[in-house]
């Protein structure tokens, strides 16, 4: 008999848990989703006063629609558990970017080969980072001749220092925390300067050491710019350039 007890008892726990967790996830859902599409749009999710915010104001537009669970949530819910904080904003973001890195690995491990794709770019406080990108073909289950080219960024990382080593092994430990198996890195790609493409010493003679079969093709977006570049010696070419910058800055 006490056996039964407990096993009703730990039933009615479970439903009960179970029923609280359904109810927060719907709770949780308008929350989510108007972040999202703010991220997905460019929009800034706060203004220059804690009041003044595009996601207030989405959030506002989806009870005027009609979304009775959000306006209860909003007017019934504590300060601290509404969910709508700054903190909550950004624990959210970091988290959807998490599972969607995750779903973008996952894709890139089942196919047959995939490209590591990285470029360095300075963010606004100055601070190096590498741009980390991966490309590869996904083949449909259902659909045996339907191959989809997918190219997707995976995240950015802080740089200490810009040699070719330091870059090599931030792009393999990143790609590794990341999760992507690396025995299926079947090439790589960054843009035409020495550091990165040097055949001794470079990025991409690093990383060919370690992964043999990472051949290293040269981002063909780059090339018109090396050509150009090398270009300037004649007149012609460096009066056409001269032209085009003054064109760009009279119609900014």
């Amino acid at each position: 008999m006490p056996i039964i007890l407990s096993s009703l008892y730990k039933n009615q726990i479970d439903r009960a848990v179970n029923q609280v967790i359904t109810e927060n996830c719907e709770k949780l859902f308008p929350i989510l989703s108007s972040i999202l599409f703010c991220c997905n749009h460019d929009i800034a999710i706060r203004g220059k006063e804690s009041t003044s915010r595009n996601f207030n104001d989405l959030l506002q537009f989806r009870i005027e629609a009609g979304d009775t669970i959000l306006k209860e949530h909003l007017e019934n819910a504590k300060k601290k558990v509404k969910y709508t904080s700054v903190r909550v904003q950004n624990e959210l973001i970091i988290l959807s970017g998490e599972v969607l890195r995750y779903s973008i690995v996952k894709a890139a491990n089942e196919s047959n080969g995939f490209s590591i794709i990285a470029d360095e770019t300075a963010d606004i406080s100055g601070t190096e980072k590498l741009c980390i990108g991966v490309r590869f073909v996904e083949l449909q289950e259902q659909l045996i001749y339907k191959a989809t080219i997918r190219e997707e960024l995976l995240g950015f990382v802080p740089l200490e220092k810009i040699d070719a080593e330091t870059i090599a092994e931030a792009i393999i430990s990143q790609a590794k925390v990341m999760g992507l198996n690396l025995d299926k890195l079947q090439s790589q790609s960054y843009d035409g300067c020495s550091t990165m493409t040097g055949k001794d010493n470079g990025v991409q003679a690093h990383i060919k050491n370690t992964y043999p079969k990472a051949l290293f093709v040269c981002c063909s977006s780059h090339r018109p710019y090396l050509v150009v570049h090398d270009l300037q010696s004649v007149a012609d070419v460096r009066n056409i350039t001269g032209t085009v910058k003054v064109i760009i800055n009279f119609f900014p």
